[in-house]
């Protein structure tokens, strides 16, 4: 049923398009916009507009197909016309402030759009959605704790909504709240209820799963990843398996053109990218650079920016004005790096703005989409699952990552000394950095059985809220270490947490997320690190980094661990043999020649094997084109 209502002036009957009434007018683009044809549903809702001024409410429509249509600025203006008319319907308006919400959040403007939501629920305190959208927001924002108030009010509303359940448990491990989360067959049965959420409905992002307890099947995984990539095609107007994919007219130059799309520039996930930059043939390859994170104007942003042939800042750009750019841009091979899954923005790839699309195995989504013609991996990464994948997996040599030199010499400057920081000259510092909700209570109950006998020793953990670190030092005390040896970066230190590294005798890498971060910056800080094997290739890209780097000590004792027991293990055994942790970390210095890390800094071979691997399946593509 369309929002509006027809005029009833007499002069009013019909449109100035081929003498249509307003109601065909309205019934043909609210047509259109159940097709996913936005692009016209558009123009018919502005040339009705157009023709009846009037009609107020149909500023109404024509902002909920923009804000479909990824148009969420141009959205606000409607919205904004609709809320400032007289004489509007309550329902009309309570709904146009809903959207107004949407688009506000949609276009960068998270406060306006919280102050909208919380509007809303004053006069509407039990409405579902405005509160899913207010916890959605404050969760993307960090601010776990409200958001778990507004998730948990959906559920009182909702308790049978598997969405909201898995989001809860999700806010639960965040606070590392372990007792309220869910356990291995809650997971399953959680898992197995989002495969048949009722149409319309989203479903959960996949990659929660993996840090979910229980260690969820990989079939069950995929089908939860190819859930949420429909949910995103419908959401966009997109066909099934996404759009189609351009081809391009022949470049001039006849280099391809050859682009990254990144989340943020300085998250560890991401800065390994700068050798691989900088080792592309210019020859054969222009190289692009798209981002989406603020720039906040350092020397490491500058850094990468500098590395590629051009640099587009797409930062509050919506997901369909990015993928038109990069056809007006004409991309020939389009790649994601692995980005975090909760920064990156699928539905620029559900668009197929290039005729090629790779990606780094890492995101559930990505891996299960449809929208990717290969994946990238390595052999360590991908263990036993090659043939789990919908689509060809491209092997690359060594590691399918690097250990960007950029990091090499991290600057601890004078600030930054364990006398000053308050850390233990000579007893053990192990630190783990990784967010909350990588942690599990049977891997935090085993770091204090080993560090809590040793006299000073210290466990330093991240840049943790309030309520958290209130949980584990009443956890840490309970099994015997003192509040003071449980240390937490404050909010000084949480932007330079990879400057601390070079003062921590050994990290400890949990094996609930990829490892990509926690592992790469150890590595660079030449920093020894102890991992947990992951179960499925998208936990491994740090067990796959260790192993490039020949992480053995001397008796051939590897730093992954296959198993909770063999974790233990391994952390008794170095917490006790220090010289084991200066062997590694001399053994990670640049200066030791043909040190352990080579295979991983090979970065040379690694672009080398990926270029060879792009024209092999550029070479049928360029045939269609020729």
């Amino acid at each position: 049923m369309s929002n509006t209502e027809a005029p009833t002036a007499p002069e009013a009957t019909t449109a100035s398009r081929g003498g249509m009434a307003l109601p065909d007018l309205i019934a043909q683009a609210d047509a259109l916009m159940a097709e996913g044809r936005l692009a016209r549903a558009i123009l018919i809702y502005k040339l009705a507009l157009r023709a009846y001024p009037q009609v107020v409410g149909l500023n109404f429509n024509l902002a909920l197909a923009l804000l479909r249509y990824e148009h969420p600025q141009e959205a606000i203006h409607h919205f904004d016309a609709l809320l400032t008319a007289p004489d509007q319907p309550a329902w009309l308006t309570h709904r146009a402030r809903q959207g107004l919400a949407v688009a506000l959040e949609q276009s960068g403007n998270t406060a306006a759009a919280a102050a909208e939501y919380r509007r809303l629920l004053q006069s509407e305190p039990d409405n579902f959605a405005v509160l899913r959208q207010l916890g959605t927001l404050y969760r993307d924002l960090g601010l776990h704790e409200r958001a778990l108030e507004a998730y948990e009010h959906c559920h009182r509303l909702w308790p049978a909504h598997a969405g909201i359940a898995v989001e809860l448990a999700q806010l639960r491990l965040a606070q590392a709240d372990w007792a309220a989360a869910p356990d291995a067959a809650a997971t399953s049965a959680l898992a197995a209820a989002c495969q048949h959420l009722p149409s319309g409905v989203e479903p959960p992002p996949p990659h929660v799963f993996l840090q979910l307890p229980g260690d969820l099947p990989l079939p069950a995984l995929a089908e939860l990843a190819k859930a949420h990539a429909r949910h995103i095609e419908r959401s966009s107007g997109l066909p099934t398996g996404g759009a189609l994919a351009p081809l391009h007219r022949s470049r001039a130059d006849r280099r391809l053109h050859l682009a990254y799309a990144v989340s943020d520039v300085h998250l560890s996930q991401t800065a390994w990218l700068q050798d691989v930059l900088l080792s592309h043939d210019r020859d054969q390859y222009d190289i692009s650079l798209y981002t989406w994170s603020p720039d906040d104007d350092s020397a490491a942003r500058e850094s990468i920016e500098g590395l590629a042939d051009h640099t587009i800042d797409v930062q509050g750009w919506s997901d369909a004005a990015i993928a038109a750019r990069l056809r007006e841009d004409r991309v020939d091979v389009l790649l994601d790096p692995g980005s975090p899954a909760r920064h990156s923005r699928p539905g620029v790839f559900a668009r197929r703005p290039a005729p090629l699309q790779l990606a780094w195995l890492g995101d559930p989504v990505s891996a299960f989409s449809g929208w990717f013609d290969a994946l990238l991996s390595d052999a360590v990464q991908l263990g036993d699952e090659p043939a789990a994948w919908p689509c060809p997996v491209l092997t690359l040599p060594g590691c399918a990552r690097t250990v960007t030199s950029q990091d090499d010499e991290i600057d601890v400057g004078p600030s930054l000394t364990r006398r000053r920081l308050g850390l233990p000259l000579r007893a053990p510092v192990v630190a783990c950095f990784a967010e909350a909700s990588a942690l599990s209570p049977a891997l935090f109950s085993l770091w204090l059985r080993q560090i809590a006998p040793m006299r000073h020793a210290v466990l330093w953990l991240g840049p943790h809220p309030r309520q958290v670190r209130a949980r584990l030092t009443d956890l840490a005390q309970t099994q015997g270490l003192p509040s003071q040896r449980l240390r937490f970066l404050d909010d000084d230190l949480a932007a330079r947490q990879r400057a601390c590294l070079p003062l921590v005798d050994l990290v400890l890498d949990t094996g609930r997320s990829e490892g990509a971060a926690t592992v790469h910056d150890a590595l660079a800080a030449h920093v020894p690190v102890l991992s947990l094997a992951g179960r499925h290739a998208l936990q491994r890209i740090g067990q796959s980094l260790l192993t490039s780097a020949h992480a053995r000590d001397d008796a051939g004792n590897p730093w992954i661990a296959a198993d909770l027991a063999a974790y233990e293990s391994r952390l008794h055994h170095l917490l006790r043999n220090p010289r084991q942790l200066m062997t590694f970390r001399q053994r990670m210095a640049p200066s030791h020649n043909a040190g352990p890390l080579t295979p991983a800094r090979n970065t040379g071979a690694l672009v080398t094997a990926l270029q060879a691997r792009i024209d092999a399946l550029w070479a049928p593509i360029e045939s269609l084109r020729s």
